[in-house]
């Protein structure tokens, strides 16, 4: 038997005895952060954790395109999972709601509003807000922003075909045929969406929800942390012991390697506790990612040998780890969705290696 051989099974043997600790390592560090993987976007994002927003509306009855445009807003499944419209029958009533707190914002529909979008003539709608400065106020504020995006993209149909029409001379019994149909498919693909648009599922960590974003991320953030209970293992080693190893004809690098190799074993011991722990909380990886986590540990076996190889001292080395990782995991989007980082860590992103590490750990657990 080769040297090299009998080293990897001593170091697995001494892996295998504190496999134990680093399982309860493991444990603790679950225990800490399971609410924040678990519940915490259910916290935040579903109909339990917030009250919907109340909108005061006034809304004329003199045309029937306002109605229906405001039947076409109620029916959108962005404002029934956010916003509560009240009708009111004056602006001094949508005042009122506002000054008692009953309501996050007023808005103030002039008559014709819808008629004159389509005759180009463009009426203002007042919009009062209560100034607040809270999430409440930003999310009514992208709605509102959004449907005036939609607005617009309706309107700019409509214009185009009118100038087409006059352009070529067009009946004008037709061309009112031509704008009823436009305005018809207006509403119906805004309203049902996959008439629209056809979904592609794109390499992106963005197609993944922020559940399984913070389980990818901390999955990897806690196999890091092993080497809190694995710097015993690398320190181990004294002066005699190498010594002993150069006698036999096994430098240093052979000897790192084999405990690169003995370590992964304790670290996928410890992926598969935490993949474990995601099913029970409802979060199911997918079952081909139990072979996917052999790299991964092996790449964080690999790197946490590196960093106690090059960094004598221990606990510097576990603080190194314990900083390092955090950054760089912060700067690849793995602890802050990656659209609410600066600009220029967008663009180095794909430069990013943890970036890349946390979307192959996505793709092949979800």
């Amino acid at each position: 038997m080769s040297q090299f051989l009998r080293t990897l099974i001593l170091n697995i043997k001494r892996s295998i005895k504190i496999t134990p600790k680093i399982c309860l390592y493991t444990l603790l560090f679950l225990l800490v952060t399971s609410t924040v993987v678990i519940y915490g976007s259910k916290l935040f994002f579903s109909g339990a954790g917030y009250d919907n927003v109340n909108v005061a509306l006034y809304l004329p009855d003199d045309s029937r395109y306002n109605s229906l445009g405001l039947s076409f807003v109620e029916n959108m499944e962005s404002f029934q999972e956010s916003v509560n419209i009240i009708n009111v029958s004056s602006e001094e009533e949508g005042k009122e709601l506002l000054k008692n707190n009953e309501a996050l914002v007023f808005i103030d529909i002039p008559e014709g509003f819808v008629n004159s979008v389509l005759t180009g003539e463009n009426l203002d709608v007042k919009i009062i807000f209560k100034n607040n400065d809270t999430l409440d106020e930003h999310i009514v504020n992208d709605l509102i922003i959004s449907l005036s995006n939609v607005l617009g993209t309706a309107q700019a149909s409509v214009y185009t075909l009118g100038d087409i029409q006059n352009l070529y001379g067009v009946d004008p019994e037709i061309a009112s045929e031509h704008y009823v149909e436009v305005d018809t498919n207006n509403f119906k693909y805004v309203l049902s969406r996959e008439n629209a648009f056809e979904e592609r599922i794109f390499e992106s960590l963005s197609r993944f929800s922020l559940q399984q974003n913070m389980a990818a991320a901390y999955l990897l953030l806690i196999l890091f942390f092993s080497c809190f209970s694995l710097g015993s293992f690398y320190k181990s080693k004294n002066t005699s012991y190498m010594l002993r190893q150069n006698a036999m004809g096994l430098k240093k690098c052979p000897v790192v390697i084999s405990e690169i190799l003995a370590t992964t074993i304790p670290i996928y011991i410890s992926s598969l506790i935490i993949m474990a722990a995601f099913s029970i909380g409802g979060i199911r990886p997918k079952a081909i990612s139990l072979l996917t986590m052999i790299p991964v540990s092996l790449l964080v076996s690999t790197l946490i040998a590196l960093s106690f190889t090059l960094i004598k001292n221990r606990t510097y080395a576990c603080l190194a780890l314990f900083i390092g990782v955090i950054l760089i995991m912060y700067i690849s989007g793995g602890l802050i969705p990656m659209t609410l980082l600066p600009g220029f860590m967008k663009n180095i992103a794909t430069y990013n290696p943890f970036y890349h590490l946390i979307q192959f750990v996505l793709t092949s657990m979800f």
